[in-house]
């Protein structure tokens, strides 16, 4: 690898990941608001795999998914 991949690596590597930063906190805001939890604290298994690299890569959750995951923990 040279200087240049490694700097390009890294460069999109903050990018990115001060945008999911900026995103997580934006659905644990709301996730506060309206169940006055977070999903951590309830270990809700499927949003952590979903959206905090649980299960390795990141993947997509439903809004009905992400509801009832909540609720049925509360």
């Amino acid at each position: 690898m040279t200087k240049r991949q490694f700097d390009s690596i890294v460069k999109r590597a903050v990018k990115y990941g001060n945008l999911y930063k900026k995103e997580i906190e934006k659905l644990e805001e709301w996730c506060d608001k309206k169940y006055e939890c977070n999903w951590s604290d309830l270990d809700c298994d499927n949003i952590i795999d979903s959206l905090e690299f649980g299960c390795g890569m990141l993947k997509t959750i439903s809004f009905e998914d992400f509801k009832q995951e909540i609720e049925s923990n509360i």
